[in-house]
Parts: structure tokens; C-alpha cells; sequence
């Protein structure tokens, strides 16, 4: 497993796991992938203005 970002172009990030993952269910049945804390993305403050019903 390995992430990817998408900014016009697919890219894989981080570095590459290896779990095996049996079927069934179950929330301890997953592989997670992971990316280093360097690759953030920062957005700009926006103010949203609050709707109430």
C-alpha cells in the first residue's frame, strides 16, 4: 500500500507497506498507509458565514 496525491498528475508518496489483510470484517482487519509529517498542505484562513435555519 502506498498513498498518492493527485495535482493534475497521480504521484505516490511515502514509502511503500506491506500488511496482509485477511477477509472478514472488523476494525482491526486494515492496513493504513502512512506519508512523512513534511508532506502537509497548508490552505489559506477562509471565513464561512454560519446558516441557520
Amino acid at each position: 500500500m502506498q498513498l498518492q496525491e493527485h495535482d493534475g498528475n497521480w504521484r505516490s508518496k511515502g514509502t511503500v507497506g506491506r500488511k496482509t489483510v485477511y477477509s472478514g470484517g472488523g476494525s482491526a482487519n486494515r492496513a493504513v498507509g502512512r506519508a512523512d509529517s513534511a508532506d502537509k498542505l497548508l490552505t489559506p484562513v477562509r471565513t464561512i458565514a454560519c446558516l441557520r435555519n
